[in-house]
Order: C-alpha cells, then structure tokens, then sequence
C-alpha cells in the first residue's frame, strides 16, 4: 500500500506540471443497508456530485456552483465463508437529460486484527447508455478501518477509514486507468448509524494528455435495519 501511494503521489506531481485538468465539489451519499435472514443484506445507495471549480492547474480557477450527476443503486449482498461476500447490483445514473445503467458484480474479503480491519473488494462492472459506447470496468479497492478511541469503536466514538482504489476501464477499445485515495473521518453514533467526511481524490486516465485529477468532499451518511 505504500509503494502504491508513492506511486500515485509521483505521477499526480508530474501530471500537474504538464497542466492537466482537475475538478473539485461535494459528493454527498446516502446508504440504507437492510439487513435480511440468512446473511443476506440489500444496499439502496443515492449519490450525487456538485461541482464548484475546475479548469487547468496553469490558469485561474473558475468558480463555479452547478449540479453534475446522481446515482440510485441496489445492491444484494451475501456473505460466504464468514468473512467473506458476493454481490451482484444495479445503478442508474442521471446527467442532465440523460439516463446511463450499470450492472455490477463483486466479490468481498475483510481481515479483522486486534486493533484495526482490512477490507478487500474486487468489483466488475458494465456501463451504458443510449449516446455512450458500452464500458467495461474492472477494480480492486483495499480498505484500512482504524477505532481513534480503544480497540473497537463504540457508539459516540471517532475512527479513521482510507481507502485506495485501481480502477480499470475499456470503452471502444479505449483502455484508461484511475487511481482513488480516499481518507475519512467517521462518528460511529449508534449500532446502526454512522457518519462519514472527507477527502475523496481521483486520477482519472493516467499517463494520458486527457488526465484530470478529481477533489470531491465527500459526506457519507449510513443507516442500517432490519434483522
């Protein structure tokens, strides 16, 4: 994970002096997580992205205040093995007048130690739309869950999540690779409710001309119910 970061925080410096683009807003996000017999869990997801600047790292930032897109998605879950899930979901996303779908499958794995989790996802996923081609996307996402208040975190307590994504995509024969480094600070409030805020950075098409780096503020809000 470290070489990773390094490597991440390199190309992000050499990608700036070549003046590529970024972008930056808030990505607010709403989880319900329904807990069901069996191991079974379904997730209802809505996320959605405002943008308040973006342009060329060389040149003046342009302030701006304007929606970009919302996702809706379902996602129905199982764990195997105990620690370990499957998946398979749906999502729709909106943009502008435009509506684009998603099919995806993953697969889950979560390592408990005495004072912190390590959470592993591989997801593949289909995207597509009625003036888009079809992609293809395949990741691996490693996640570090940290209780800043004992061994476990309890109700009223703070812990520290980050998350580091590789996310591989191919659109009519396009290939693109986008890094994500996303640190959080949470506030577990109850057994089933928590909050979540912080930085959420993107590196979009490294190596290429077209490369743009993302800083969204993230806020993410989880409710759990059911059995």
């Amino acid at each position: 994970m470290v070489s990773g970061l390094l490597i991440l925080f390199c190309l992000a410096s050499t990608q700036v002096l070549g003046q590529n683009s970024y972008r930056s807003g808030l990505l607010p996000t709403i989880n319900l997580n329904q807990k069901l017999k069996q191991d079974w869990r379904i997730n209802y997801q809505w996320q959605s992205r405002w943008i308040m600047a973006e342009g060329l790292f060389s040149e003046p930032a342009e302030k701006r205040w304007a929606y970009s897109l919302s996702d809706l998605s379902i996602v129905v879950s199982k764990k195997v093995q105990g620690n370990k899930g499957l998946a398979l979901g749906f999502l729709t996303r909106f943009v502008g007048d435009e509506q684009r779908f998603r099919l995806l499958q993953q697969y889950t794995s979560v390592e408990k130690f005495p004072t912190f989790r390590l959470g592993h996802r591989i997801r593949a996923d289909q995207t597509w739309g009625a003036k888009d081609a079809a992609t293809f996307r395949l990741r691996y996402r490693l996640s570090l869950d940290v209780p800043l208040n004992g061994a476990t975190t309890n109700p009223n307590e703070l812990y520290f999540k980050l998350n580091h994504e590789y996310l591989m995509a191919l659109e009519s024969n396009d290939f693109s690779l986008e890094i994500r480094m996303v640190p959080m600070i949470g506030l577990f409030l109850t057994d089933n409710n928590k909050l979540e805020t912080g930085l959420d950075y993107r590196y979009d098409k490294v190596g290429s001309s077209k490369s743009r780096h993302s800083f969204w503020w993230a806020v993410n809000w989880y409710y759990s119910f059911g059995n």
